[in-house]
């Protein structure tokens, strides 16, 4: 089923698949951001969807400074 699956989504085109992503996401209001620490632990943390684009992106925000910009930055 999930070769099923595969196969229809490669055949959509990029507007459908967001489209797509839309509507799987559009109810959810948390995600979760997953980074990586200098040693390659992974850390993840809950993180409040504040937008979500027509262009499939999502945006969340957080303070300028901390652990997670200094994992991202790196």
């Amino acid at each position: 089923m999930q070769q099923n699956q595969e196969k229809n989504l490669n055949q959509k085109s990029h507007e459908e698949q967001v489209k797509d992503l839309h509507k799987l996401i559009e109810s959810i209001k948390f995600g979760m951001l997953v980074t990586s620490e200098k040693d390659g632990t992974l850390r993840s943390r809950p993180m409040a969807c504040q937008k979500l684009e027509k262009d499939g992106s999502v945006w969340f925000f957080t303070y300028g400074t901390g652990g997670k910009c200094d994992e991202i930055a790196h």
